[in-house]
């Protein structure tokens, strides 16, 4: 039975784990720590205010909020992805530059296809526009919900979203430069 220490995995798989066990791990605390204030009957006088205070703050202050960066964010990205997929396409990985920089990479080690990085690209915006579409969608759906469970979901997905939302800004960075390099 293979280990996890044992699997071959490049470094986008590897970061793509990493950010995927951060976000499930992030997503699992919050729900053990408002399911333990629920469950464990130990709650103390100011835990109790907490548990009473959050969700209505939350309400009051955040969710609409929420719903609409999330909303704009997860359109705005969707109505770009194939502007940027395509452009760094057409400006980076299609001209001879790059393909004789990858050759030469390519014959030291696995560094992957000539269009690896723009498919790690590709990826993790689709996922920054899902996460950001369905973040919304709890914000309007379980976010109406005035217990500390269902807030914290929503918040740890809201902050869950916004790691993917981090990370295809950096992979863009990253390609943008090797653009800029490459001119």
């Amino acid at each position: 039975m293979p280990t996890f220490s044992k699997l071959k995995l490049s470094d986008a798989q590897r970061i793509h784990l990493r950010i995927n066990v951060g976000c499930l791990v992030l997503l699992l605390w919050g729900l053990l720590i408002s399911n333990y204030f629920f469950v464990s009957g130990d709650l103390s006088e100011a835990w109790v205010r907490i548990a009473e205070r959050v969700p209505s703050f939350y309400i009051d202050n955040l969710r609409g909020d929420f719903f609409m960066a999330f909303v704009s964010v997860g359109a705005f990205l969707l109505s770009l992805k194939t502007f940027i997929v395509l452009t760094m396409k057409k400006e980076l990985f299609d001209t001879e530059a790059y393909k004789k920089v990858h050759e030469k990479m390519s014959s030291g080690g696995d560094v992957g296809g000539l269009y690896a990085p723009l498919k790690q690209l590709n990826d993790y915006i689709y996922w920054a526009i899902l996460m950001s579409l369905l973040t919304a969608v709890l914000q309007v759906t379980l976010g109406f919900f005035p217990y500390l469970v269902p807030v914290v979901i929503c918040i740890s997905m809201a902050m869950a979203s916004s790691v993917y939302l981090v990370w295809s800004l950096v992979l863009v960075k990253r390609n943008l430069d090797r653009i800029i390099d490459s001119k």
